[in-house]
C-alpha cells in the first residue's frame, strides 16, 4: 500500500511536470486558453497529444483546464490534473459581438457611443471609510503632498537630473533648413484643382493653395524656403513652371522631362517674408547675395540656380 501511494505521488509529480512545463502541451493549453476567451467558440475544447487528453471547460467567470494521462505500463491507471484559470474581462472592440453592417439601419449622430472600457467614472474621495478613500482621501497625513501640488520634475528636494548633468553641444547657427515638397504631393494638388499649372507658381502660390503649410512667421523664421524632392518622379507628367529655393537633381530631371521649367531662386529671411506677404511691406526689400557656401550651389548651372540682382542705389 505504501509502495502504491508512493507510485501514485511520483506519477502525479511526473504528470504535473509534463503537463504544465513541457513545450508541446503548454502550447496547446495556451491555444485553448486564448480560444476560450473568445465568444465564438464552444464552451469545451479537447485535444489529444501523445496519449494525453487536454480539455478546457469555460464558465461565466472562469474556466478549468484538465489534463488526463494514460500510463503505458498500467493502462488502468489514469492520472488527471485540473488547473483553474480566471477569465479575462473583455475590453475594447473585442468585447463587442460580431455585427453585419448590411443589416444595420442608417447611422446617425444619436447612435454613436463609446467603446466598452474606454470611459470610467471618477473616484469620489472623502466619502467615508467604506470607500477606502475617506478621511485623508488617499493623500496621507499632512505635508506638501496633502496640502499642495508639486511640479512633475520635483525629486524630493535633491538636485534634479536636468540640473545635475552638464550641457553638451549647441545649435548650429549656420544651419539652413528647407520645407520638403515631393512631386507626388504637388501632382495631387494640381489634379484636385487646388492649384493651377497654367501659370507660373512660386512659394507664395504654394502657400496660399495649402501645398506648403505653416504660419507666415514660422516659415520666415525657421526655414529658408521650399526644397523640391523626387518622390513620385516616375509618375509625374504635368507641365509646370515652378520656382522654389532648392531642388534635387532627380526632381529637376522629372520636371524637365514632363516639359516644364524650374528655377531655384535664393531668398534671405526678410525677402522670404516679403514674398509670402508683400502687403505687410511698404517697400519690397532688396535681397543680398548668399553666403559663400550657398553661393557655390546657386552658381552651378546644373542646379538651375537664380541669384539676386544687385541694383545700384539711386542717387538722392
Amino acid at each position: 500500500r505504501e509502495h502504491h501511494e508512493f507510485y501514485n505521488m511520483a506519477a502525479l509529480r511526473v504528470a504535473w511536470r509534463f503537463a504544465f512545463r513541457s513545450p508541446q502541451p503548454k502550447a496547446f493549453r495556451h491555444a485553448h486558453t486564448q480560444a476560450l476567451h473568445t465568444q465564438s467558440l464552444p464552451n469545451t475544447v479537447t485535444s489529444r497529444v501523445l496519449g494525453r487528453t487536454h480539455t478546457c471547460n469555460r464558465t461565466s467567470t472562469q474556466f478549468f483546464c484538465t489534463t488526463t494521462f494514460l500510463h503505458a505500463n498500467n493502462p488502468t491507471l489514469i492520472t488527471s490534473i485540473t488547473k483553474r484559470h480566471r477569465r479575462k474581462r473583455p475590453r475594447g472592440l473585442g468585447s463587442m459581438p460580431a455585427i453585419k453592417l448590411e443589416e444595420l439601419p442608417r447611422i446617425n449622430l444619436n447612435m454613436l457611443q463609446n467603446v466598452p472600457g474606454a470611459t470610467h467614472l471618477s473616484k469620489r474621495v472623502g466619502r467615508g471609510r467604506g470607500s477606502k478613500k475617506g478621511k485623508t482621501a488617499g493623500r496621507g497625513h499632512k505635508g506638501t503632498g496633502q496640502h499642495g501640488n508639486l511640479p512633475f520634475w520635483f525629486q524630493g528636494g535633491q538636485t534634479p537630473i536636468w540640473r545635475l548633468l552638464p550641457k553638451r553641444g549647441k545649435a548650429n547657427p549656420h544651419a539652413v533648413r528647407y520645407i520638403p515638397l515631393n512631386l507626388d504631393v504637388l501632382q495631387d494638388f494640381i489634379e484636385r484643382g487646388k492649384i493651377s499649372a497654367d501659370h507660373p507658381m512660386n512659394l507664395h502660390d504654394l502657400w496660399k493653395a495649402g501645398v506648403v503649410t505653416g504660419s507666415y512667421k514660422q516659415i520666415g523664421r525657421d526655414h529658408w524656403g521650399v526644397k523640391l524632392l523626387s518622390r513620385g518622379s516616375d509618375k509625374f507628367n504635368i507641365k509646370v513652371d515652378i520656382e522654389v529655393q532648392q531642388a534635387s537633381k532627380a526632381a529637376i530631371a522629372a520636371i524637365e522631362r514632363a516639359g516644364g521649367t524650374i528655377r531655384c531662386k535664393y531668398y534671405n529671411k526678410l525677402g522670404l517674408k516679403a514674398l509670402l506677404w508683400p502687403e505687410k511691406f511698404v517697400r519690397i526689400p532688396r535681397i543680398p547675395m548668399p553666403r559663400p557656401r550657398l553661393l557655390r550651389w546657386y552658381a552651378n548651372p546644373e542646379h538651375r540656380g537664380v541669384l539676386p540682382v544687385i541694383e545700384e542705389e539711386e542717387e538722392a
